[in-house]
């Protein structure tokens, strides 16, 4: 990859990794083998670097549009819902932490959601 992760510079992410959806994303900082990034101040999530590089590209527009906050939760309650097992290995680790607000969000989605899949 010819681009370097730099701090607040914007990158998509084009497959569902996991449950995060696909989207664009703020990169925040690397720590030892994952890439955080962050929808606004309220939600920051991990992706394991080697196995998700190949599916982030940076986005060089900077009037290009980010994933907003309340598009990422509901595509998270989605996906979070449908997916009965993970589809990845390890290798493909991701993880999600929000804040108070937004969690509350996520878990009302994950009920109603819920209802449609039983």
């Amino acid at each position: 990859m010819s681009s370097r992760f730099t701090k607040g510079s914007l990158w998509e992410l084009t497959i569902d990794a996991n449950c995060i959806p696909e989207g664009r994303y703020t990169f925040r900082e690397a720590q030892d083998e994952l890439l955080i990034f962050g929808v606004g101040s309220s939600i920051s999530f991990g992706l394991a670097r080697d196995f998700y590089t190949p599916f982030l590209r940076p986005v060089r527009d900077t009037t290009a549009e980010r994933t907003s906050a309340t598009t990422f939760i509901n595509k998270y309650a989605d996906l979070y819902v449908s997916q009965s097992l993970p589809k990845v290995a390890a290798s493909g680790f991701t993880f999600c932490v929000m804040d108070q607000r937004l969690r509350k969000r996520f878990s009302t989605l994950v009920r109603l959601a819920g209802r449609r899949y039983h």
